[in-house]
Formats: structure tokens, sequence, C-alpha cells
């Protein structure tokens, strides 16, 4: 099988255009790749090289984080029979490979390396394999519950995935049930909590998800979520609360997998590029649509999209994706961060008394008119998230009734 793109070809990063292999590589990786008029269209007579008579455009530039890029390389490197060129320079690190041979040590690219600090090019004349091979993807889901919530698609298969948060509830099960009353006129594609992974609209049809965005993407929602989690709580393991908010996450991963290898969608995130990014293709959350799509604000700005991915592109690839740190959450403007950057409190949670208590202290106390009746026991619950959900709507914050380090900045309950 060779490879080679018609002389003149444009493709902007993440657009399509490419044959399957390269966006399923690039995903292995959390890379985007591009290409343009000219770029190693040359009839090279060199060791190593492949003839290329019809000048056909066998140049990819790949770009992503420099971390993601230097594995690239080296992998490439590792593969460097099967390659005509590679050019990758980093701050104490050059990958250089020319007609199958190691060059990173040579002068072989003499002043090149410079233009190569932001992105790995590669010239080739088949395939790159993928590390391990094309891993199957195993069927996400654990049944159905159809809506009637839904029309015929007429603009043929949606390049994009967008990710959505239900702003209450619980389970996908109680989501799905809801989403089936024709009267609540609202529908997904997918729901999903840590246990379920339920079918709700076909994805021959569009659901009522996203206004005018509703034919474009298949739309998944985490049933239970809120688009004002800390990235934290996203990541949350423990089911304290009644749910694994992790295990929920990997779960909708699955989906997303399933559905970039069924349906040839880059595994990229494409979310806070000013959608809708024509030509670009990929995952986003439901804000990226802005007015388009019913100016929602979900899945909020600390979902963990870049731990999401990484997930997505293991479930593909069976590459084992370099772990992300889990991080504290974001403090508030002007504030001490050590000293509300970890506060994560809401209703169900346990083993955080002392907080909760001083919580519901500051409220009874500062905010009698809507919270004087609060008890200071440590026990978060209805009458707590309430008072909270009062203090964040007057004090103009996300309203979910969770305790994170922006409501306990504005609060100062310590």
């Amino acid at each position: 099988m060779t490879y080679g793109l018609p002389g003149g070809t444009r493709i902007t990063y993440g657009a399509k255009g490419f044959p399957p292999w390269v966006y399923q590589l690039g995903g292995a990786f959390g890379l985007r790749a591009s290409t343009y008029p000219g770029h190693q269209e040359s009839d090279r007579n060199e060791v190593g090289f492949a003839p290329n008579p019809h000048r056909l455009n066998r140049g990819i530039d790949w770009v992503g984080s420099v971390d993601d890029m230097q594995r690239f390389a080296d992998y490439l490197l590792s593969i460097k029979n099967s390659l005509e060129q590679v050019i990758w320079s980093s701050p104490g690190r050059r990958v250089g490979v020319a007609g199958g041979r190691d060059v990173s040590t040579h002068a072989y690219y003499g002043d090149a390396w410079a233009g190569h600090r932001d992105h790995v090019h590669t010239r080739q004349s088949a395939p790159i394999p993928l590390p391990g091979g094309p891993v199957p993807i195993p069927d996400p889901f654990t049944g159905a519950l159809w809506s009637p919530s839904r029309r015929s698609r007429s603009k043929g298969a949606p390049r994009w995935i967008a990710v959505h948060t239900q702003e209450g509830g619980r389970t996908a099960r109680g989501l799905a049930q809801f989403l089936a009353d024709p009267a609540n006129k609202v529908s997904y594609h997918a729901v999903c909590d840590e246990h379920e992974a339920l079918k709700v609209v076909r994805e021959s049809d569009a659901p009522w998800a996203a206004a005018g965005a509703n034919e474009y993407a298949y739309h998944l929602c985490f049933a239970g979520s809120f688009a004002g989690w800390s990235r934290n709580k996203w990541l949350e393991t423990d089911a304290a609360d009644g749910k694994n908010e992790d295990l929920q996450l990997t779960r909708g991963a699955h989906i997303t997998a399933w559905w970039c290898h069924k349906y040839n969608v880059p595994p990229s995130w494409i979310g806070g590029t000013k959608i809708p990014p024509w030509g670009l293709e990929g995952v986003c959350g439901h804000q990226d649509f802005g007015s388009w799509g019913g100016g929602h604000t979900d899945p909020g700005p600390n979902f963990p999209a870049d731990e999401f991915m990484r997930r997505v592109r293991q479930l593909l690839t069976g590459v084992a994706q370099p772990p992300l740190p889990v991080l504290p959450p974001v403090a508030a403007p002007g504030t001490d961060p050590g000293k509300y950057g970890g506060v994560l409190l809401y209703r169900g949670r346990r083993n955080d008394t002392d907080q909760v208590q001083a919580v519901q202290r500051r409220l009874r106390d500062a905010y009698r008119a809507y919270a004087g009746h609060l008890a200071v026991d440590g026990d978060f619950g209805a009458r707590t998230e309430a008072a909270v959900r009062e203090f964040q709507r007057r004090s103009g914050i996300v309203v979910d009734g969770i305790v994170g380090p922006m409501t306990a900045a504005a609060l100062k309950p310590w």
C-alpha cells in the first residue's frame, strides 16, 4: 500500500482529507496533521526514497504538545526503516531520519532544524505503522431507552462529537426515562453514568440537544453532572456522594472512542476554537457551539478535556498514554490558592465536617435572611445546599450547590 495525496493538496491542522491511518496515528500520540501545496512533492533520486513520478504530496506536519511530539519523534526513530524523512528539534534533542537512516547527530538537515521546533515533519511513501496495531473497540452500550424527540438527519454523517452535562439528576437510566417522555422535548444520542451507557437516539437520526447544531454532531450527555464542577470533581474516584465521577468519565470516553472509530472522527479536542470551526473535525463541548447551539455553557471550563481525550486515545490504540496529573482547582483571582484552592464540598460528601460547619456557620451568621435556619452540624444536606445555591445566585456565581474554590473565596468561611 502506497501513500501520497494529489499535488497541491492543502489540509489544515485537524481538518479532513487524509486517509484514516493519519488520524489514527495522530490520535495515538495526541497530535493533529496538516500539509500544504508543494509539501514533499519532489521525485528525489536518493537512496531510501521511493520514486514519485506523479509528484504526489507526501509530506505531513504533526503538531501537539512538546512532550507528545517528542514521544512521537522517538517512536518514528524506532521504525526509521519505513520512513523517508523525519525532522524534529526540541531543547537538547534532535530526531532526524533521511531515507531510513538515523541522521539525528549529522549535519544532513543543516539549517532545517531551526524550523522544526513547533512541529514534527515526516515524508513517507507508505502508511506509517500504528504502534501495536489498531485495537478493536468493544461496544460500549449496555442498553437502550429510545426517545421520540428526534428527527431524520439530512446533513450526512456528523464530523463532531459533542459532550453535555445534565445539570441535575443522578443516573443514566433516570435521565433516559426523562428523555423518553415526549413532553420534555429534549434528547441526546447517548447518556451514561458510571454503571450504564444507554442509547437514546439512533446515530442515523438527529437528537434535540443543541438547537442548530443537532445534525452536526453525535451528542453524549453525562448523567448527574454539572458545568460548575471542578476538575478534581470530574476525576473523583470515591463514591461518597453516590457517584464515581472518574469511572463515569471513562465510560463516556469509551462511547467517544467507539464513535471516533466507527465514523472516523479524529480523536482530538477542538473545543475553544470558536465553533463552528468549518474544516476542523473532532470532539468539543456544547458550549463551543455558542448561540448556534442554544448558548449553553456545558460541560464547563473545568471539564478535563485533556484527560478525557487521553482515555479516548488509549481505548482506540491500546497504547498506554502518559497519565496526566490531577491538578488542584484554580482559586478565584486575588485569593490565596493554598487557602481555597482545594475546597470541594457538596451534598452527600462526608469526612469534611469541620469545613462544612464553617460554611454553615458563615451562611447562618452573615446571611440570616435566607440561611438563618441552618444548623451547624457538619451535615451537608438539602438545607445547606439550598442556602449555598441562594448565596451563589446572589453572588453571580455558577449555581450548582457545590462549595468549590470560587464559592469559598466569595463566602470566606475561614
